[in-house]
């Protein structure tokens, strides 16, 4: 048996979730020998990491994250570098995405205040676990796995000498490159343990931790039969129509706040199909609703309980962060003023679209503060920020290729260099960022 040496790659990939196998797809393809270090002990996961959790959406980030916004919160490279690069990571993934952000792929609404509300579809990519989408990869005579973990990087004069794996120190070629793809939190953790921070005099590292944050305490009431389908999308699968939901997304002044669903338990994703705290008759259509959809394929009786949902694009907050210690690691991910006023002006638009189909909203729990907001909020596990890119390099962690600024050797991927977490899932802007990453990194 061999022993492993991080000395003879050409690359070194920590992490083996999207960005970790999307980069070394690409090494590979620039011809590099490489290996890739897969935490497994760590999260229990194996290849692809918390991703395997990932239900197979994709969408694309907007110009107006890339252009319409000041200097801090606009990200230093183009849009249409930043879809040069998607469409790239779409032919990994096997997908086609056309503009699905676009308000064409759906009806545009103008509610008050200048909110606009965007019927839009995210699309849904082959069920595939990772393994099998990087199969070829990942047999590649030019690439080695490790199941191991690293937790410190010994960098000199700028350049990184050797890395703690598994427990012991072990030397590099200084030709090499160190691509950390560990997720947000481990990137953070494994920076901070090296001593990163004296090197990096960013204002931001750490800071700006952002999610997705997920609320479902809304519940609709009335309406009739006719206007609750057309809240929803009537579609036909194998010769039967069903009722599938749509995805609302809410924008103000160019911005995007957030998206909602109306979800009800015999959509495709199913909630709320649960028959416990009923009452008497409620239980009893609730069953003839179940029997009628497993031998009729229809439903006799409307939902018994509507839900929404909600999904905020999260504000930039620097008291939002990840604070790490020797032995320790505390996450303090905060709401702010603004993400409240956000829910606000989403409840706006939800109340402007069902009101017209005669649904009024009921609350399982009334908010009024940052804190009630806080106390209700599902994260969504698409954790941003921390290791941040910028067009300044004073709130800047990364350069524009996302390399750690004050080394020469070692690049950050994933959505920890997010300069904002914008609306939607991060998968494919972690895949391409990722590609665009080595490919620099080789061609410059």
């Amino acid at each position: 048996m061999s022993v492993l040496k991080l000395a003879d790659f050409d690359a070194i990939v920590i992490g083996a979730g999207p960005a970790g196998l999307a980069a070394v797809n690409q090494l590979i393809h620039e011809g590099k020998k490489s290996i890739l270090i897969n935490a497994t002990t760590a999260n229990g996961y194996g290849i692809g990491g918390l991703a395997n959790e990932w239900h197979n959406q994709c969408a694309e980030l907007e110009e107006v994250d890339f252009e319409g916004l000041d200097n801090f919160s606009s990200w230093p490279i183009s849009y249409s570098e930043y879809r040069k690069y998607t469409e790239k990571a779409k032919k990994l993934l096997d997908i086609e995405i056309n503009k699905n952000n676009e308000a064409s792929s759906g009806r545009r609404y103008l509610s008050q205040d200048d909110i606009f509300i965007d019927e839009v579809e995210t699309i849904i990519s082959k069920k595939q676990s990772w393994e099998q989408i990087f199969l070829s990869t990942l047999q590649n005579p030019l690439l080695a796995i490790h199941n191991g973990i690293v937790s410190k990087i010994i960098h000199n004069n700028h350049l990184i000498n050797s890395l703690v794996l598994d427990g012991t120190e072990q030397a590099v070629n200084k030709a090499s490159k160190i691509y950390l793809a560990a997720g947000c939190i481990g990137n953070t953790e494994i920076l901070s343990r090296s001593n990163f921070i004296e090197l990096n005099k960013s204002s931001t590292y750490s800071k700006y931790l952002a999610d997705h944050p997920m609320f479902e305490n809304i519940y609709l009431r009335g309406g009739r039969r006719n206007s609750f389908q057309e809240l929803f999308e009537r579609k036909k699968v194998n010769n039967k129509f069903l009722l599938r939901k749509k995805k609302y997304r809410v924008r103000k002044n160019g911005k995007n706040l957030g998206v909602f669903e109306i979800r009800h338990f015999f959509t495709h994703r199913s909630i709320d199909n649960n028959s416990s705290n009923l009452l008497f008759n409620e239980y009893i259509k609730l069953t003839i609703n179940k029997f009628n959809n497993i031998l009729f394929k229809r439903i006799v009786f409307r939902p018994l309980q509507t839900k929404v949902w909600i999904q905020l694009a999260q504000e930039l907050n620097p008291e939002s962060q990840i604070y790490v210690k020797e032995k320790s690691t505390h996450i303090s991910w905060k709401l702010n003023e603004k993400d409240l006023e956000n829910y606000f002006e989403i409840i706006k638009t939800i109340k402007f679209l069902t009101k017209k189909n005669g649904f009024s909203l009921h609350y399982a729990r009334e908010i009024e503060t940052v804190k009630d907001l806080e106390s209700t909020v599902l994260p969504a596990f698409h954790l941003s920020g921390t290791t941040r890119m910028s067009k300044l390099e004073t709130d800047s962690v990364v350069d524009k290729n996302c390399k750690l600024l004050n080394m020469e050797n070692c690049y950050i991927l994933g959505s920890s260099v997010f300069t904002t977490p914008g609306w939607v899932n991060p998968t494919l802007s972690i895949m391409a960022l990722s590609i665009r990453t080595v490919e620099k990194s080789w061609r410059n």
